[in-house]
């Protein structure tokens, strides 16, 4: 039998078979084709049941009808199994639409639906034990993996990757691409795509995918740009699918998708139309979740969770996590529900208060500590769901009235005795990611690399995982079971404060799963860790030493802000939190200037030291702006990134962002909600929104900038890092010689009072 890797399962254009595309060792890509349309199923009364029967069995785009039993109910149980009417749509792409006027028919409350929006390549992986990336046997269309999904130790799948770019006729600085210019040339990794004609240019890019046969595409704007302007000009050359196709088979173009923006953790983000392809991945880096995972985490997300990887690429970890629940329902032999019918339980109002809050954040003082150490319980949230066993179908289980598991001050009970969804979905990720980080720990160079962005990718999933016990649209989420962790975490971070005070440790600052204190003399802050994570039976974890560490203030009153901090630890390496280097709308300019001035400050030994090393990094500053003021820097370390909020009719005042928007509107491009705009401030104090900005797709680099308005920028950075040393925006200013165009903030002034208090103590202003 030969052996090679699964890489992905697709469905065919006909939609009634799948395609299973593996990569022989040693060989080609093989095209499986295997017969398989799942039904989903339909459960309400006998009568009912049997008059859509009645009506759905003429109908062209059903395949088939069949009653029998199903399984209980996950959320039910005890509940007997109930007469169901299982339906196989004609193909695949008939599900939904098929779902739809079923439930209408019932008038949304009659019939109860089942898998209808698990996909098929997602109902064939749980059928035959299959995952994205096994190792398998495979004889004609039997496959058989060979190792396990939760085997953390294997040898992925070897893909050849390419990099695909597109370059129009006309393309240059200061002149935006249009969708009517003509396709001038294509690379393709080291290869170019370029004829005479527009027409022989598209042929010669799919000879060239042909010739070099990549497994995984990926591009810079590839959803937004590249791909539709391919197909684009494909049909303007006269060339259908047939002749013109970027995956390993014929498929249509779909030039009629569009993007959405949506609203996450209080964002707004917008989710480009995909272009998938079939037979090959397509990765495009300026997917958000492109951005913070690398190709190794997602063919380990997408090992797990039973999807593809250009849907693990293009979608939210949550909905990774989602789709691992999904597989444990079905491994078990449920069904899952279409939609979700678990509403909050009505509360008072003094219920709700005590019930709708967060995990505990202290307010830090501002200043610089010395010899701080940080302790972080590692996962607590899952961890949590793991140990009080929490999940939608085991809280308030009526079979467990004296269970131990009590919520604490909400008195929601956990289930004894059976093992939640939500724990079993957790568990093996948890254990995943704790083997990642103990190997990251033993190895080096390469293996390092590895393991540190495989335990980076399940970070992202982890912490998902508790967000989506809230989401209103989770399918396995439950508001309670929200509150329950959040009050569990409260009372565990208020035990470990009172443990360590009782052990001589300073509480200095704490954030949720969090603790930075200062060690008592002889302290031993892993035998500390050891006995907390033996009582808690949740792990506590070690992060280091600081050398120092600064607590910044709020802008407007001084308080201390809990997410507001930099650090540098005994090994050298800094943790920095809410300033301009960790901001994605600092310009380069800033970025750079400010990750000088933390080399710097990294020198410092300690607190001494500290403060004599911010004459030279003011003195750096300077250097920096008298450079600017040249007039000759790069325009392109210049330009400023903002997310767009709403719609460009939507906004009253002019701002540079408002100005980029215009002219970007001027020239046929149009930003949605959630999308960014970068530009370079040209006149701040301008009424011309000509002159007042310019989106970087218009700028040549030969437009005179901003020079105060850069400066300020750069002050305000230098402001956020010295704020507790009496440093402000206006005394930075100054000292370089430029004005100062804003009211002086009050709450600098509360700094000034602050002093040095010993050697391990808070230093402030004097």
């Amino acid at each position: 039998m030969p052996r090679g890797w699964l890489l992905d399962i697709t469905s065919s254009r006909a939609g009634d078979t799948l395609l299973l595309w593996i990569r022989e060792r040693g060989g080609p890509v093989h095209r499986v084709e295997v017969p398989f349309l799942p039904p989903f199923y339909v459960t309400g009364k006998e009568d009912r049941l049997r008059e859509l029967g009645t009506l759905l069995e003429p109908r062209p785009d059903v395949a088939k009808l069949g009653e029998e039993p199903t399984l209980a109910s996950l959320f039910e149980p005890e509940v007997p199994p109930r007469p169901t009417l299982a339906v196989t749509p004609s193909s695949h792409g008939r599900r939904r639409r098929l779902a739809t006027e079923i439930d209408a028919w019932g008038g949304c409350t009659d019939f109860r639906l089942y898998d209808v929006d698990v996909s098929a390549p997602q109902q064939y992986y749980a059928e035959y034990g299959l995952f994205p990336g096994a190792p398998v046997a495979w004889s004609g269309q039997q496959l058989t993996a060979l190792e396990p999904a939760e085997e953390p130790e294997y040898l992925p799948p070897p893909l050849k990757v390419l990099e695909l770019s597109v370059e129009v006729v006309g393309a240059r600085r200061g002149r935006p691409a249009e969708p009517t210019d003509p396709v001038a040339r294509v690379l393709l990794g080291e290869a170019v795509a370029e004829e005479e004609s527009e027409k022989a240019t598209l042929l010669a890019l799919v000879e060239e995918l042909r010739r070099q046969d990549p497994d995984l595409l990926w591009t810079q704007g590839g959803d937004q740009f590249h791909f539709p302007q391919l197909y684009r000009r494909a049909i303007a050359s006269g060339l259908g699918p047939e002749e013109f196709h970027l995956g390993r088979e014929p498929a249509p173009f779909g030039l009629g998708r569009v993007g959405s923006s949506y609203m996450s953790y209080g964002r707004i983000y917008h989710q480009a139309p995909a272009f998938p392809l079939a037979g090959r991945f397509h990765l495009d880096m300026n997917e958000r979740f492109v951005q913070d995972v690398s190709l190794a985490g997602f063919l380990d997300i997408a090992r797990m969770s039973r999807l593809g990887l250009q849907t693990v690429a293009r979608q939210s970890p949550g909905t990774a996590f989602s789709a691992m629940e999904i597989a444990r329902v079905l491994a078990d032999g449920y069904h899952v529900p279409w939609k979700k019918n678990l509403p909050e339980r009505p509360k008072s109002a003094r219920r709700l208060v005590a019930a709708d809050r967060g995990g505990l954040i202290l307010t830090p003082p501002v200043g610089l500590f010395e010899e701080v150490d940080e302790f972080d319980f590692v996962s607590l949230y899952p961890s949590i769901m793991v140990e009080h066993n929490l999940s939608v179908e085991t809280l308030d289980c009526p079979c467990c009235p004296e269970s131990p598991h009590v919520a604490p001050g909400l008195g929601y009970r956990s289930c004894t005795l059976r093992d939640g969804l939500v724990p079993r979905t957790l568990r093996p990720i948890l254990s995943r990611r704790r083997y990642f980080k103990r190997r990251k720990k033993e190895t080096t160079g390469t293996e390092k690399e590895r393991y540190t962005e495989l335990g980076k990718a399940w970070k992202w999933v982890l912490v998902t995982s508790f967000g989506y016990q809230g989401y209103r649209n989770a399918k396995f989420g439950r508001i309670e079971c929200h509150e329950a962790i959040n009050a569990y975490a409260r009372e565990l971070l208020v035990e470990l404060i009172a443990t360590a005070r009782s052990a001589g440790w300073e509480v200095v600052h704490g954030i949720v799963d969090s603790l930075w204190m200062l060690p008592p003399p002889g302290g031993d802050p892993e035998a500390f860790c050891a006995e907390v994570s033996e009582r808690t039976r949740l792990p506590l974890g070690y992060e280091g030493r600081y050398r120092w560490i600064v607590f910044l203030p709020d802008a407007e009153y001084g308080l201390g802000v809990p997410q507001r901090y930099y650090g540098r630890f005994h090994d050298g390496e800094f943790k920095l939190r809410g300033i301009e280097v960790r901001r994605g709308d600092t310009c380069e300019f800033v970025r750079t200037t400010q990750e000088a001035v933390l080399e710097l400050l990294g020198k410092a030994a300690n607190g001494h030291e500290f403060r004599a090393a911010i004459p030279r990094a003011l003195a750096l500053g300077k250097a920096r702006v008298d450079r600017l003021a040249e007039g000759s820097w790069p325009r392109e370390e210049l330009l400023l990134t903002q997310r767009i909020a709403q719609s460009l009719e939507e906004y009253r005042l002019l701002s540079p962002t408002v100005a980029a928007l215009r002219q970007l509107r001027e020239v046929g491009i149009v930003r949605e909600p959630g999308q960014e705009v970068s530009f370079l401030l040209m006149e701040r104090s301008s009424r011309d929104w000509r002159r007042k900005a310019r989106p970087e797709q218009l700028v040549t680099g030969e437009e005179d900038y901003d020079v105060q308005a850069y400066a300020e920028l750069l002050a305000r950075s230098f402001a956020t890092l010295f704020a507790p040393f009496g440093l402000t925006e206006e005394r930075v200013l100054q000292g370089w010689g430029y004005p100062y165009r804003a009211a002086p903030t009050p709450s600098v002034r509360d700094h000034r009072s602050l002093e040095y208090r010993g050697q391990r103590g808070l230093w402030g202003a004097t």
